[in-house]
Formats: C-alpha cells, structure tokens, sequence
C-alpha cells in the first residue's frame, strides 16, 4: 500500500540536511587540502583551497545552527529531534537549551566552537597553520560525520553514520508500526484513498513535544555547555600543536604558540567544571556542588591532565626542560576528551550516571574517533620520542622546575585513581566482549564503589593536600636553585600566616575530629599565605604587576577550604523528631526519613532556631513553587530577627520514566547557606464533611488537668471554666472545657460547652477538622466532680503538607568566590602568554 504523508513542512528538513552534508563536505575537503598543503608548503593555491573549503564547512554549522533554531522555535514537531527535546510551555531562552540536550545537538555545540577556534588559527598559527589544521580539520570531519545519519547495509538495518537531527518522526519511529503514521483510521487523523494511494494528515495531532528535561529548565543549562564545549574544543589546539611539531620535527617552536592555548583552554574548561557545580547545587536536589558522578569525573580528569602539561609547558618556558612530560600530558588531555565523550555518550554508564546519554547507535562511531586519535598520537609519539631533545641535566631538588614537574606527576596520579575507578564500567563491558568474541572471561565483574565520596576521598586528600602545599612553595622557589636563607625565611613567614588562618578557620568551621580535614584546611591556607607574597612585593616594590598564576593558586586554595567546610560540617536542620512518616517516605531508609521533616500547611515547625512554616503553593508553567517561610525570633525580646521565604519547586515533565523533578531554592549569607528543597507533596485543601456516616465515638470521664490517650491523639483537659448568665427570664449556665489535642507532631485546640437552660440540657460541640475529631461535653456528675466527654472519631481530610529537606552549608561562598579569584588569574596568565606570543 502506497501511502503519501501531506502537510508536513519537509522544506526546513531538507535545507538543515543540506548544510549537515555542506559542513561534512567543507571539512573533509578542507583536511585534502590542507595535506596537500602540508607536503607542499611552498605551494599557496593549496592553502588557499583549505581555508575556503573550511570556510564552507563553517556555513554549514552556522546553517544547521539556525535551521535547527527556526525548527524548534516554530514548534515543527513533526521532526524528532524538535519533538523530543521543546515544547511550547518553554520560555525563549530554555529552547536554546534544547540544542544541546540531545546528542545530536551537543555535537552541533562542539563542532561550532572547533570552527571558532579553527577560524582564529588560520589567521595566527603563522608557519603551523598547514599541521595544526589538519589536525583540527580531521577532528572536524569526525565530528560532522556524527550528524550525517546515512545508513551502512552491511552492519544491518540500525546501523547509521551518525545520528541526523532532521529526521521526520515517522522515520524516527518507522519500524514500530505506531497508527499515528499508517493508514489506521484514528479520531482527529485524517486518512483518504484516491485511486488506489492513501494520504494520511497527522501533524495537526502533535499538538505539543515531550518538552525539555526538568533538571535541564534552569539557567546555569543555558550558560554551562557552551563553556564546557569551548573547553573540549580548546583541548585540541595545544594537543595539534604537539603533533604538528612531532611531524614538522620542530620539537621545540611548539611550546610557544601552545601556551597561551593551553591557558585559555584550561581556563575556560575550568569554568564549565565551575559552572557544573554551581548548576548541580542550585538544580539537583542530592544536597551539594559534588557528588563524582562518573560524568564529572570524565570532566575533571582531563583538566587535571591539561594543568599537569600546562605546569609542564610552562618549566619548558623557562628553563628548557620537561618537554617529554610537555607532549605526554598535552596529547594524553585531548584523548581524555575524547574518552570522556565516549563514557557519557555511549551509553556504557547507563546504570551508573544519571548525566550520562543512552545509545544512539553512536558507540562504534565513537570508538572509531578515540581510537584514530590514539594511534595517530602513538605512532608519532613512539616514531620521534628518541629524537626528542633532553636538556641532559639534573634538576636541583631546590629548583621550582623540580617541584612543578613533581606536582605535575601529583595530578596525574589524581585523575589516574580518578579514572579508574570511572572506568569499572567500561572495563566489565570489555569482560563480556572478550567472553563473547575469543572465549575469554577475564574475570572483571566490579562492583562499583557503594559510598563513592568515601572512595574517591581516599587518596584525593591527600593529593590535595600535597598540591595545595606546592602551590604554596612553588612561590619561594626560584629556577635552576634557591638559596636556602632566602627559602626559609619566606618559609617561616608563611607558615606562621597559615597557621593563623587555619586556626581561625578550623574554630569557625567547628573542624577538629578529622586530622585529615585539618592537615587540608592547613595546606590550602599555606597555598593562600604562599601566594599571596606577590602582593607585598607588588606593594614593596611598586611594580603594579601581578602574577596569574599565584593568583589562581589563592583561588584554590579558597576552594578547597570553602570545598571542605561546606562538606565536612553541612549540617541537616530537617530532623523529623516526630517519627513521622508520609507514603513518599515508606520506602527510604531509616537516615532519609530522619532527615526529612513534615510540614502541614499554616503549622509552624521549629528547625534549628528557626520557625518554619509551608505557606502554599503556586503554579507557573510546568513549576510549583511552594512557599516555605523562615522565622528567628529572639526569645529575650521576642522581636523576629530574621524573616525570609524560599521557594524550593517541583518541576513537571513528560518525558521518560520520571514525571517530575525537585529543584532546591537556598538563602544565602556570607559565611552560610540554608539550602531547602521539597522531597514530597500532598495535594491542594479537601473540604468535605468529616462525620458522613454515624461515627465511631469514645467516652471518657476527666477532671481538670488530665491527659489521657485517645486512639492516637493525646488530649489534656487544661481548664474546665464555669459561666452563668441571664438568657431572657431564663438562667443560662455554661461549662466550657477547653482541650489541648495533639497528634505528636501538631497541637490544636477544641472547647465543647455544656450548656444547662431551664429544664434543658443542650451542647455546643467542637470540631478539630485537621484530625477528624468532634468534642461532646456530654455531662456533669457533681458527685464525682467528673465530666463525661465523648469524642467522635470520623474522617481525617487531606491536609496538604510537603515533606522537607534543609541544609545549612557553612563557608560555602569562600568556593565560589574562590573560583572567580582563580579564573581572574588565568585571565591575566592568559593576556601576559598572548603578549608574549605577540611580540615574537
């Protein structure tokens, strides 16, 4: 049956592919070109050729850039990817986000900062652009081949180069026979038959797309994976400067143009890391900055690669050693990259990271690329390492080359432990294919570690601890020696400085039980006394020129102490003392329910000197906000000290397994942060009859001052207050109990009245609606001088609560401010590199 598809827009689909083709095409002429011109350079025409055809390869991504746009931005939902990743609840700015939430559109990113990157070496690599560019130009026809989307027969019916983002949906869905696209009759689908050929109209029912994912609807997602994807990019340039020079056998002119590069490229992959951190503690609700996901370990490990080979760039610089070490870490950063991106993008962590992408059909494709890397690189390394140049000298133990080579082993060793540990995954992956292939079982079933902070704390302590204390010497330590008088007496001063702040800052932060924490917070304040010599020698001298890189060390060592205070003595202040329990919480372990506090609408809870109380709630867009106010009252002067709200939210989605996704709100302080968010809530207010059948009903006879139980409240009789009066020519005497009723979290108040007028005995009963009670003063036995209270058991409403969780983090603004202390002395590392690239 031959069935014809109409009002679909295919006209942007098909511009979008050709400019997916362009961009392909422009890059892998572009890598022709630019070999010819490698082994010619003599030859201009041959450049020329390369930096048109790169050229086209730019208008393709700028074009698949701005077709994509148009698409997501029209609601065409009828393409998959458009479909997949917006819908039209989304404000303007998060459908930018919708790029890069897909694989496809992450790529796109990645491939768009290489064609910037590539754009300004064309026009400043001078004699390297020939080899830089066929680096970049092959990693560009890698990355562009991952949009192609072009079937391969042989491999079988799911095997694609590529993933193409303008894939109708239909296609996207062919193989699973779903009515929507065939010419099954359905409400609101218009199907018809003219000579012998069915047309079918579905896009009017694709009344929506299944939206953004919730965790990514927050602004740092809008700003963090640029960053991060002009830090992946940037990876290579330094990485293409090393091969080049290993084919130009230049083993040394490299270093120079390099290094700005290896700067900037550690500078800005920092700041994404930054950034990660910052959206992980104001977007996700585990409570922190951190938590060694194995996407964030694949981020990190290359940067602390990429800071080995820029200390290592930098000894070269000056003293013309550590060039081996230069090549092994600058090469080793970009293949962690590419590592990096095969763990998250493969699917290989799929049960281990919640950040990581599901398979694509990508894998191989993803392989291929790692693995064309890593044997370009081994080939050349191994083919030239004998004639790389040795300085053919001892470095003195007093020198600072000897320790910045010792501290760049220091971070090697880190992300190596880092790594493998990341790697269990990967590494039972291969058992079952080597069992598979060869018969081979190699015996690798690990399990990945349970606590992974315990585990990765382990030995990434006292990594730190000995870099922060290098970061700290590095700053008294000249090249080729240091003279042991001037050494210690700078020594001794920063010590001492150190040891002030660490004292101050191990009482403020309440550290003492952990010697661990201590031996840090000491060494970190060591990297920050250190380095902040510069400053009176900028004072003293009047030089007005400060050093970048002693900067960011005091940058780092800020982090590290606002890192260790904020972890180490984060504090829960949402202890459910009540025991209660919600139906979200039955099945969380004993700790997260005692962490979890219940609060009822209107009824005040104390938590850690606060009065805290939930509000309400209100709705915008696919967001509940829920009102949670915070009170300090001083209890000498009964004045409020302290008023604020917060607004920790729920965010609806329709996409996957997860319908939902709770997003943290915090007040900030400058020594402190109270971070809340929600863990569960009930439903809006229930009104109905509480007594709709015959209620159950208890007696009981009480006196004044009793407390008894009823079922599972506690009343206390607190006063019993006779009154008479006059009700017309008739004597009016009431009895007014008044009852204390709480249910061990709640405490409310009820006041049945016995009422005696005339000859009639008459009642004022009480309603406690909250719990489902009524109060009947029934009699009074004066004999006795008893009283007889029924209470009426109906039913209890749907109060709305929510279920809380608060943490304070002390010290926390000292990270951040630390990370922007740390970027600014890369800015200015940077400028000072590009001044002196300049000048040659």
């Amino acid at each position: 049956m031959k069935i014809q598809y109409v009002n679909e827009n295919l006209l942007p689909g098909h511009i979008g592919y050709f400019f997916v083709v362009l961009s392909f095409g422009g890059a892998l002429l572009s890598l022709i070109a630019y070999l010819f011109h490698l082994r010619k350079q003599d030859d201009l025409s041959w450049k020329y050729y390369a930096r048109t055809a790169f050229l086209i390869h730019g208008i393709g991504v700028l074009g698949i850039f701005v077709t994509l746009f148009y698409m997501i931005h029209s609601h065409m939902f009828q393409y998959n990817y458009v479909w997949s990743h917006s819908s039209k609840e989304l404000p303007s700015y998060y459908m930018i986000a919708c790029f890069w939430e897909g694989q496809e559109g992450s790529f796109l990113l990645w491939t768009f900062w290489q064609f910037i990157l590539g754009g300004i070496l064309i026009f400043t690599a001078k004699k390297w652009e020939a080899p830089v560019m066929v680096i970049m130009t092959l990693s560009g026809v890698m990355l562009a081949s991952m949009l192609l989307g072009l079937p391969v027969p042989f491999l079988g019916a799911h095997s694609n180069i590529g993933s193409n983002p303008f894939t109708l949906l239909r296609q996207a869905f062919a193989d699973q026979g779903l009515p929507l696209f065939s010419a099954v009759e359905m409400p609101n689908k218009i199907v018809t038959v003219v000579n012998g050929i069915t047309t079918v109209d579905y896009t009017h029912m694709l009344v929506d797309g299944r939206g953004l994912n919730a965790l990514l609807q927050n602004y740092w997602m809008v700003i963090h994976p640029p960053v991060l994807f002009l830090g992946f990019a940037s990876t290579i340039v330094p990485f293409a400067f090393a091969m080049g020079s290993l084919f130009n056998k230049d083993y040394t002119g490299w270093v120079r143009p390099a290094l700005p590069w290896a700067v900037f490229g550690g500078m800005v992959l920092g700041i994404g890391i930054l950034m990660g951190g910052a959206w992980a503690y104001e977007a996700l609700s585990f409570g922190g900055f951190w938590a060694w996901d194995p996407v964030e370990n694949g981020i990190l490990v290359p940067w602390l690669v990429f800071m080995a080979g820029l200390h290592c760039l930098q000894i070269y610089r000056a003293r013309k050693t550590s060039l081996n070490g230069s090549y092994i870490f600058i090469i080793l950063t970009y293949l962690l990259i590419l590592y990096s991106t095969f763990l998250t993008r493969s699917g290989v962590l799929g049960d281990s990271s919640v950040h990581s992408f599901t398979d694509l059909g990508l894998s191989g494709q993803l392989l291929i690329f790692m693995f064309l890397f890593i044997l370009l690189a081994l080939f050349f390394m191994i083919y030239r390492w004998r004639q790389i140049p040795s300085s053919g000298k001892e470095e003195n133990t007093s020198s600072r080359e000897f320790w910045m080579f010792i501290g760049a082993l220091i971070l090697s060793l880190s992300a190596l432990h880092i790594i493998s540990i990341t790697s269990i995954p990967v590494i039972n992956k291969l058992d079952g294919l080597f069992n598979g292939w060869f018969g081979w079982h190699l015996k690798t079933n690990i399990a990945p570690p349970t606590d992974a902070p315990k585990t990765y704390h382990t030995l990434q302590i006292p990594f730190a601890i000995v870099i922060a204390i290098l970061t700290g010497l590095g700053q008294f330590l000249r090249y080729h020696s240091t003279k042991g008088k001037f050494f210690v007496k700078k020594l001794l001063i920063s010590l001492g400085i150190a040891l002030v702040i660490a004292i101050v800052m191990m009482v403020a932060g309440h550290l003492y039980e952990n010697w661990e924490y201590i031996l840090l917070l000491f060494a970190a304040s060591f990297a920050i006394a250190g380095n902040a010599e510069i400053f009176v020698d900028m004072i003293r001298k009047r030089t007005g020129k400060l050093t970048g890189p002693a900067i960011a060390h005091i940058g780092l060592g800020m982090i590290l102490i606002g890192a260790l205070i904020a972890n180490a003595k984060k504090e829960t202040i949402s202890i459910n003392t009540e025991g209660l329990s919600v139906d979200a919480l039955e099945k969380a372990t004993a700790k997260e329910q005692h962490e979890n506090k219940v609060l009822f609408k209107d009824f005040p809870e104390k938590m850690n000197g606060y009065t805290v109380t939930y509000l309400g709630d209100s709705t915008e867009a696919n967001h509940i906000y829920f009102k949670v106010n915070y009170k300090k009252i001083d209890s000498a002067t009964n004045k409020i000290k302290e008023d604020f709200n917060l607004y920790p939210d729920i965010i609806y989605q329709r996409k996957g397994d997860q319908n939902m996704s709770f997003a943290p709100s915090s007040k900030h302080y400058l020594s402190k942060d109270i971070f809340t968010h929600i863990t569960s809530a009930s439903g809006s207010d229930t009104t109905f009859n509480i007594f709709p059948t015959r209620p159950d009903s208890l007696k009981f006879n009480v006196e004044k001052g009793q407390t008894f139980k009823a079922d599972s409240f506690m009343v206390t009789v607190e006063d019993i207050v006779p009154e008479s009066a006059k009700n017309g020519e008739e004597n009016l005497f009431r009895v007014v109990m008044k009852l204390r009723v709480t249910d061990g979290y709640s405490t409310l108040h009820a006041s049945p009245i016995f009422i005696i007028q005339g000859n009639q005995i008459l009642h004022e009963d009480a309603i406690i609606r909250e719990f489902g009670l009524g109060f009947v003063y029934n009699s009074v036995n004066p004999v006795t001088k008893t009283h007889e209270l029924v209470i009426l058991k109906g039913r209890r409403p749907e109060r709305p609560y929510i279920t809380l969780k608060a943490i304070i983090f002390p010290w926390i603004n000292l990270l951040w401010f630390g990370s922007v202390v740390m970027v600014i002395g890369f800015m200015i590392a940077l400028v000072k590199r590009i001044r002196e690239y300049k000048t040659v």
